[in-house]
């Protein structure tokens, strides 16, 4: 007997990615990009275990109605994307909108696009809480459903990535381009790392990274006290915690507060820009903060949350990534090589003029949606 071994799925993945990107070229006229093209692999490396496919999806909607999370069920076919089930009504409209001008303007690009995607708008992304040993109702009854979310921790291998969201209701950052850094690199202020945001995360007290990280000292559970200036050399950090204060004196931290909205133009009198995650990717900041002839340092955490196009970041070329115990030591190093922070700004200003566009979004999103109609379960 002569029978053909089916092919592993990564096999079948780059095979069809191969074809559909031959098509997709002659659609666009150009090469998508590398990092597009390593994004969308990457984004579908699972299919394949998780059995994802067109009729997997078709037929899981005949249990919608188990689903109490913002799931936006859309049809894309002959040209149009239109909403056909949504199962929180009263969900934030401008992000609905957001999702489905970004799914509209790929099939109007690509008229034989023919499949149905379910979408969450919301900053929680289902599969998440299943990385970090929590239950998940999506993962439990859904996992077979390829969700697409705009930030995602990367363990979450139930989720694909669309376009930031932020960034396609905000008309493609159309404004902050226009925003560029009244100072220039010479004249920035280089003492310490800077940072103001708010108090989000998914963890409470001296576990949300935030905190930690803004606080002057904290109590030990023996009841002693003791100072933090150790995790904050190099580093300005300060939260917005008007309402907050006197909870976080009761739990036993005093942080680096401030009630005053930082602008940008403050932010951008600063050479090294610290970006830490919220309850997700911080999606303008990142944006905002390579763009600005400044460095953005990446806090890394755990769990890491990604955006679509971080596949196409490199570290030490768009970014600089830090650690909480290194944050003195990496704006030293910077320091003594101001050259190499100024490369890094300059490549950084370039990826986003560039590579984080409507017309780069459009390509992604084509690549991945033609990738995965056409992907066979094996």
């Amino acid at each position: 007997l002569n029978e053909r071994a089916t092919p592993p799925p990564a096999d079948v993945l780059h095979s069809t990615q191969r074809r559909v990107l031959g098509r997709h070229v002659q659609l666009f006229g150009t090469h998508p990009g590398d990092w597009i093209v390593s994004g969308v692999n990457t984004e579908l490396r699972h299919w394949g275990r998780k059995g994802w496919s067109v009729e997997t999806m078709r037929l899981a909607t005949q249990r919608l109605g188990l689903i109490h999370e913002c799931i936006m069920v859309v049809r894309i076919m002959h040209g149009r994307a239109r909403m056909l089930h949504l199962s929180r009504a009263t969900y934030k409209k401008f992000r609905l909108e957001a999702y489905l001008r970004i799914l509209d303007l790929v099939a109007r690009r690509d008229k034989k696009l023919n499949l149905m995607v379910w979408a969450s708008p919301t900053d929680y992304c289902p599969g998440n809480n299943a990385t970090v040993g929590q239950h998940d109702f999506y993962a439990s009854h859904f996992g077979n459903v390829p969700i697409l979310c705009f930030q995602r921790y990367d363990e979450n291998y139930r989720a694909v990535l669309l376009p930031e969201i932020q960034m396609i209701y905000s008309d493609f950052y159309s404004k902050e381009r226009t925003f560029r850094s009244q100072f220039s690199w010479d004249i920035k202020s280089s003492d310490k790392a800077w940072f103001r945001g708010g108090m989000t995360g998914p963890f409470s007290g001296f576990r949300n990274q935030r905190v930690r990280m803004c606080s002057k000292w904290a109590t030990h559970p023996n009841g002693s006290v003791f100072p933090l200036e150790h995790w904050r050399l190099g580093l300005d950090c300060k939260l917005f915690t008007d309402e907050n204060d006197s909870k976080l004196l009761r739990l036993g931290y005093e942080v680096n507060s401030t009630n005053k909205t930082s602008l940008w133009a403050d932010l951008l009198s600063n050479k090294y820009l610290l970006s830490m995650d919220g309850y997700g990717a911080t999606c303008s900041r990142v944006f905002k903060s390579l763009l600005s002839n400044s460095v953005l340092l990446k806090l890394e955490t755990k769990p890491k949350s990604s955006l679509y196009y971080f596949s196409g970041l490199e570290a030490w070329q768009h970014f600089v990534p830090v650690q909480e115990n290194n944050i003195g030591q990496i704006v030293t190093h910077l320091q003594r090589d101001d050259r190499l922070g100024r490369d890094i700004s300059r490549a950084a200003t370039q990826f986003a003029l560039r590579e984080i566009t409507r017309e780069k979004s459009v390509k992604y999103t084509h690549l991945l949606l033609s990738t995965l109609m056409s992907l066979k379960v094996p």
